[in-house]
């Protein structure tokens, strides 16, 4: 059945990519990866040129993590490009992730990613898109300079590096950044080394190579972790039909048209009324 959609999403969906991989020994599921050919053209014409990249943990009997990338549309809601599915989160399997992501692309536009650096994927974004830009997300940042460094310190002091740690982030001129590390440095040395030492040119506004359009967390991605929730203990196939369905109420609604019209009559209002038309008679002698 799984090849069978395979198939099935390639010839009725223009530039759709699939990429669906077994071991070979057993014939077991390894890989699968999917990017429907208008989401990979939305995201060219309609977003910004930002991708937010997460890896979730299906809740199945059977370990598997789903990889993503999403971006923003204009109303700032999630918007799906790439899915993929597999056995285990590996550099190995996050270089496939991204290759395949590359060759769904329509462009090789500058673009920034977003991630919470997760084991072995800000190496990987180097090695398939080395001339583009890894942008760290900053509560992750703040939760490694609280182990680091803020950790040691009292409450008070612990809140005002924060704070200057916030400066630094959100200056947008070398000047507020160099006065924002002048602070640091006069409360704490080791706080100074410790934002020295998180690649601060990945996360400081003032350092960035590119514009962030004011995007500083990988949230997003959290979004998409809610968004398939329900989804999560569903087997393989039932899975990949369900993911989509959003995008798809999406365009129905842009093309002006109702989602009913699209759904089969046994789930409409008036069938259901229709079952319970006929009433049944109680016997009280009974």
């Amino acid at each position: 059945m799984l090849l069978w959609y395979n198939q099935r999403a390639i010839d009725t969906n223009l530039r759709t990519i699939v990429d669906h991989q077994v071991e070979v020994e057993t014939q077991c599921f390894k890989l699968y990866f999917l990017c429907f050919g208008a989401c990979a053209y939305g995201y060219e014409v309609g977003c910004r040129p930002i991708l937010f990249l997460d890896a979730t943990h299906i809740k199945h009997r059977l370990y598997r993590v789903i990889l993503a990338a999403s971006a923003l549309n204009g109303n700032n809601e999630l918007y799906t490009i790439v899915y993929a599915i597999a056995d285990v989160e590996t550099h190995d399997n996050l270089l496939w992730f991204l290759t395949n992501l590359k060759k769904a692309l329509l462009s090789d536009r500058t673009t920034i990613f977003i991630s919470d650096r997760g084991k072995g994927l800000k190496e990987a974004i180097l090695a398939i898109f080395p001339n583009h830009h890894n942008a760290y997300c900053f509560q992750h940042i703040t939760q490694n300079f609280n182990d680091q460094a803020a950790g040691k310190c009292r409450p008070t002091m612990k809140k005002l590096l924060v704070k200057i740690l916030k400066r630094i982030v959100y200056a947008v001129t070398e000047h507020e950044y160099a006065a924002a590390m002048r602070a640091m440095e006069l409360q704490s040395l080791e706080a100074k080394q410790c934002v020295l030492q998180n690649d601060v040119d990945h996360w400081s506004h003032a350092l960035f190579p590119e514009q962030r359009f004011g995007e500083l967390y990988s949230n997003l991605a959290g979004s998409f972790n809610a968004w398939i929730l329900d989804t999560q203990t569903l087997p393989i196939l039932h899975m990949l039909q369900q993911i989509p369905c959003k995008h798809v109420c999406t365009v129905i609604a842009c093309n002006g048209e109702s989602v009913s019209g699209y759904v089969s009559p046994f789930y409409n209002k008036e069938m259901y009324k229709v079952a319970y038309q006929q009433k049944i008679s109680i016997n009280p002698n009974i």
